[in-house]
């Protein structure tokens, strides 16, 4: 027989909190990726660039991912209540799965032109494809440099907040850096005669962007199934949990991602001569300190079994 506690309250205001930050990094994204759709888009219709003109087209998917994840923050927040007792984090995790997805249609769309655009060059009409201009080269550049530096701000914030929209948002950006420096190789080498590369690159643009659509899917999806937390945060939990006073092993230890957060479920044993109210003390005690050392659990469940006193034996090894 044995012991449990647990509770799924959060302090007062950290899901505001929490989507106050990532909803400010999503509008500096959407401000930026606005303004590089108009640039890459006027580049690539007057610089006659098919690559850029793809280009552009990601960044516009940016713009409706960004306003994706800030509609999925912005649900998700709602706090617990009689028929979700749980919160509403996984919403975050659905509109996540849009974003993936969203990436998949525009990578599949622009590898499609790329395509017509190979086999027009392989058929002979070589004519039909014009020579880029040098601004499609400048705005591959501006491109370049404005998405990686995007990219590095908001992954660096979706580590700080552990959030998974803000983590799929900023491999949407880095996406869109490696096709910006795709169509750049396309570009160049077309300015240089060999028109095919533009079309090359949009298809390279496609590649890339479909592989970051996938994988954003599968994070997306492990996060709906109830995936264990990293093995850096159980390893954490454990270690806490050996080290507290009273606590003789760490017999179980069970965790499960909820959208931004992590639910855990751990069984210690303690020793077997203790009355009800010590083991409850040392559960309680046990629980609340995991919450104040890892910021991003939501809830603990403590389970006490007894063991004879001494036995230090952990059935979970590290």
């Amino acid at each position: 027989m044995g012991e449990g506690i647990g509770n799924n309250k959060e302090p007062v205001g950290s899901n505001d909190i929490y989507t106050r930050e990532a909803t400010k990094v999503e509008v500096i994204g959407v401000t930026t990726n606005l303004a590089l759709f108009i640039f890459k888009l006027l580049a690539g219709i007057l610089g006659k660039s098919g690559a850029m003109v793809s280009d552009a087209i990601h960044t516009a998917s940016d713009v409706f991912a960004d306003l994706i994840a800030i509609t999925g923050l912005q649900l998700s927040k709602k706090e617990e209540d009689k028929e979700h007792p749980y919160g509403h984090e996984k919403i975050e995790c659905i509109f996540t799965v849009m974003l993936g997805v969203v990436l998949l249609v525009v990578g599949l769309s622009v590898g499609r032109s790329a395509v017509v655009g190979i086999f027009s060059y392989i058929s002979g009409n070589r004519d039909s494809i014009p020579q880029p201009g040098v601004v499609a080269v400048v705005a591959a550049v501006v491109s370049i440099v404005s998405k990686e530096v995007l990219f590095q701000y908001v992954i660096r914030k979706s580590k700080k907040l552990n959030s998974p929209t803000l983590k799929a948002t900023a491999w949407h950006h880095r996406s869109d850096s490696l096709s910006s420096i795709g169509a750049m190789i396309g570009i160049v080498g077309a300015r240089f005669g060999i028109t095919v590369l533009d079309a090359v690159a949009s298809l390279i643009i496609c590649l890339i962007v479909v592989k970051i659509g996938i994988d954003v899917l599968m994070t997306s999806v492990k996060n709906l199934i109830d995936t264990s937390a990293d093995a850096e945060d159980e390893e954490k939990i454990i270690e806490i949990c050996r080290s507290f006073p009273g606590v003789e092993s760490v017999i179980d230890l069970k965790t499960r991602q909820f959208g931004h957060k992590i639910y855990v479920e751990a069984t210690i044993g303690c020793r077997n001569d203790l009355d009800l109210e010590g083991g409850h003390a040392i559960a309680e005690g046990l629980h609340d300190k995991l919450e104040m050392e890892i910021n991003n659990i939501k809830h603990v469940f403590i389970h006490v079994d007894p063991v004879e006193f001494g036995g230090k034996e952990n059935k979970i090894a590290m």
